[in-house]
């Protein structure tokens, strides 16, 4: 939703506009009625992949991986060896 404010007003409730803005909201600030400027939402491309993954491990969300990572030999297995442990342990074979 659009939203406009005096440039007076906007300094004395810059807190709850901001909060406007991080809801979807833009806000155009006006002086003496006329438009000067616009808060809009920042758009996820406006920042670049690393600083998106800094501020979510600034806000504890994510973390850097701590072991290199290492990927698991792929088992083979019987095609019905889950079918068999199923009836084994409901006590039907």
């Amino acid at each position: 939703m659009q939203r406009t404010v005096g440039i007076r007003d906007a300094k004395a409730q810059l807190s709850r506009l901001v909060r406007l803005v991080q809801a979807g909201d833009s806000v155009t600030l006006t002086r003496r009625g006329h438009p000067i400027a616009r808060i809009v939402p920042m758009d996820a491309s406006d920042t670049s992949h690393e600083e998106r993954l800094d501020a979510l491990r600034q806000r504890g969300w994510i973390e850097e991986q701590r072991a290199p990572y290492v990927a698991l030999p792929i088992m083979e297995v019987e095609s019905d060896l889950a079918q068999r442990y199923l009836r084994e342990d409901r006590g039907s074979t």
